[in-house]
């Protein structure tokens, strides 16, 4: 049981109906078994059998839940897609890993006019946020097929510099497939980058 709340509470869920998002009557009916099988694992009359029923339950369940995932938008199916503005169940913020906060960076999440967003702030001198995105799965192409990399985030106008990169771990050592660097510009708010590969090689 407790394998299985810190799968849940690890993994961060957007609920609804777009694209991206996962059933949230799926995960409504997981938490309650999940809650029902922790206060069952404290009776001491609990059977080997009951055991294991609940556990194949469990699993059945988080599996539904997988399954319910969107992943077709007007005829278009996306390997991976994540829409980080319903995405507030589970681990929080909207399942980024924050590290290397130097020289007084923060990153914390805020809410204005009943929008919650993530506001990462640096300094002038050498101040570093590093943002992992949760794993979303991988994806291979054919000779005929191409993989198409696309982020898009809103920045404020005095947003200086990032770097965006896919990045891979082998052997517990986190290498850089593909980097690249995006400056700000003044006049503009929002930014866009998209990127083509006919394979990548994981």
């Amino acid at each position: 049981m407790k394998q299985a709340r810190s799968r849940i509470d690890n993994f961060s869920y957007p609920l609804g109906e777009g694209l991206g998002s996962y059933s949230r009557s799926a995960y409504d009916a997981l938490l309650a078994k999940l809650d029902h099988a922790e206060e069952l694992s404290t009776d001491a009359s609990l059977t080997e059998e009951q055991f294991n029923e609940e556990r194949s339950s469990l699993a059945e369940l988080e599996a539904a839940l997988l399954a319910s995932l969107n992943s077709t938008q007007d005829g278009v199916f996306y390997n991976a897609y994540r829409g980080f503005s319903s995405d507030e169940t589970g681990k929080y913020p909207f399942g980024f890993n924050i590290e290397d906060l130097t020289n007084g960076a923060t990153a914390t999440v805020q809410e204005e006019e009943g929008n919650k967003f993530l506001r990462l702030t640096t300094t002038a001198t050498a101040g570093k946020a590093n943002l992992f995105l949760p794993y979303l799965g991988e994806v291979t192409a054919g000779a005929d097929q191409r993989i198409v990399i696309e982020y898009r985030a809103r920045l404020n106008t005095n947003f200086q510099y990032a770097n965006g990169a896919m990045t891979r771990n082998d052997s517990g050592t986190s290498n850089y497939s593909m980097v690249s660097a995006f400056e700000g510009q003044a006049d503009r708010a929002g930014w866009r980058f998209q990127e083509d590969r006919p394979k990548l090689h994981h």
